[in-house]
């Protein structure tokens, strides 16, 4: 037995190496990947307190092209609407401002007919300040040949 435990050859411990160049290539890329996709998602939301809907037959929106129409209410006049913004563009809730709305939305439904609108408006808001905005949105899209605007209203489903 002494004889076979001499004839083996002994080998030095192999050291096993990683290289994480990759690895962190991949990440940063992932990195950047989600600032750039929050910065786009935070540009067409502004901060509104939503309504929430119980039985909602509404289905959840889809990626279709669209352009989301927010409409802020006054923050020292509770039901007050102040203003209606694309983008982060506002607009007045008066009749100019509605109509330089819907001059807006008419050049978007110019480029893109399959347009869908998303308004958003703030649970305060009452539906005389939101009416004006759902006129010039009708009105853009008469305007417009071919093109018939959809209009999701935006809500928030109740948390269970």
């Amino acid at each position: 037995m002494s004889t076979l435990l001499h004839t083996r050859r002994r080998h030095a411990p192999t050291e096993v190496e990683s290289n994480l160049t990759s690895m962190i290539d991949v990440v940063f890329l992932l990195v950047v990947f989600f600032i750039l996709v929050s910065q786009v998602v935070s540009r067409e939301a502004e901060p509104l307190d939503l309504p929430k809907v119980p039985d909602a037959a509404a289905a959840v929106a889809g990626e279709d092209p669209r352009l989301v129409v927010n409409v802020l209410s006054d923050t020292s006049q509770p039901g007050v609407g102040l203003r209606a913004m694309v983008l982060g563009q506002p607009f007045s809730l008066d009749s100019d401002g509605c109509q330089a709305l819907s001059n807006r939305v008419a050049v978007d439904l110019e480029q893109r007919p399959d347009l869908a609108i998303h308004l958003r408006a703030d649970r305060e808001v009452h539906f005389e300040w939101i009416h004006p905005v759902l006129e010039a949105l009708r009105a853009a899209s008469a305007r417009v040949d071919g093109a018939e605007a959809k209009v999701h209203l935006v809500l928030l489903e109740p948390a269970s």
